[in-house]
């Protein structure tokens, strides 16, 4: 079995440490804003402003070919880098629901930037027989910084501003290693036209209808599993920790669904996920 090489290596690490970074963004800011807006909205809006975070990564789908074809890919990953972080900050201090609204679209956008750039670069980097578990490892990594964010908020529930400052920072470390190989990430990935979109649904429906579901479920979990719970008079570290425990089985099962999938084939792995 090939070993990847040193500059290979040195990729798949910056850009898992990326992808951890976006999921310790997206799994503190979810039930964290969540909880904050919870006294201060209707439930409706609450959940619209949720939204707020997906409608942003939709808008970075649509903006990322034209900005990859102007920038890199590489450069254009450190400009999603740059507004989550610069979103964060901002989300430090707001609290009225439209300008949090605003701010969480721009963290949206900069998290699809970076998100896609880095999962299409390991995969296009990836040797075959060693795709799976790669990709299982990077996806862990995700998962591991949704454990982490609602963690963070059950130790420090009445510290919203310096967790999300915390995470600012963090996000801004982040720019080193993608710094580092930002040459090699655009050499890998050739942005394509955002026209190609819709007939790429068309070919992979099942890919696609099994994404939209299980985003969904992660969403609601994720971010409205904490408010449901506060009304139930649990308090809020409890509440949150529900959030945590929620992405543990992701942390642990996506390593052991890319061994899956290089051994057993896509086929009988997708099968299995839906029977649990």
């Amino acid at each position: 079995m090939a070993r990847p090489q040193p500059p290979q290596k040195r990729m798949f690490i910056a850009l898992i440490l990326g992808v951890t970074m976006f999921g310790l963004a997206m799994g503190t800011t979810y039930p964290l804003l969540g909880l904050l807006l919870s006294d201060r909205v209707s439930g409706a809006l609450n959940g619209l402003n949720t939204a707020a975070t997906g409608l942003g990564l939709m808008i970075g789908v649509l903006l990322l070919p034209g900005l990859g074809r102007r920038l890199g890919a590489g450069r254009t990953a450190l400009a999603g880098v740059g507004l989550m972080a610069a979103a964060l900050i901002a989300l430090a201090f707001l609290r009225d629901f439209w300008p949090v609204f605003a701010a969480r679209m721009i963290l949206g956008c900069g998290a699809g930037l970076t998100f896609i750039v880095a999962e299409t670069a390991l995969n296009a980097s990836a040797a075959p027989e060693r795709r799976g578990l790669i990709m299982g490892i990077y996806t862990a990594a995700n998962a591991l910084g949704f454990v982490l964010g609602p963690a963070m908020i059950a130790l420090m529930p009445d510290r919203p501003a310096r967790l999300l400052l915390g995470c600012a920072a963090i996000a801004l470390m982040t720019l080193v290693p993608f710094a580092a190989v930002e040459r090699p990430v655009s050499r890998l990935v050739v942005p394509g036209s955002a026209r190609h979109i819709v007939s790429a649904i068309t070919a992979f429906p099942l890919a696609f209808a099994f994404l939209f579901i299980a985003s969904m479920i992660d969403a609601v979990a994720i971010s409205l599993m904490p408010v449901i719970m506060l009304d139930r008079d649990f308090n809020v570290s409890q509440a949150v920790l529900l959030a945590t425990v929620f992405p543990v089985g992701l942390v642990i099962g996506q390593p052991l669904i890319g061994l899956a999938l290089d051994r057993a084939g896509r086929r009988r792995t997708v099968l299995g996920c839906c029977g649990l």
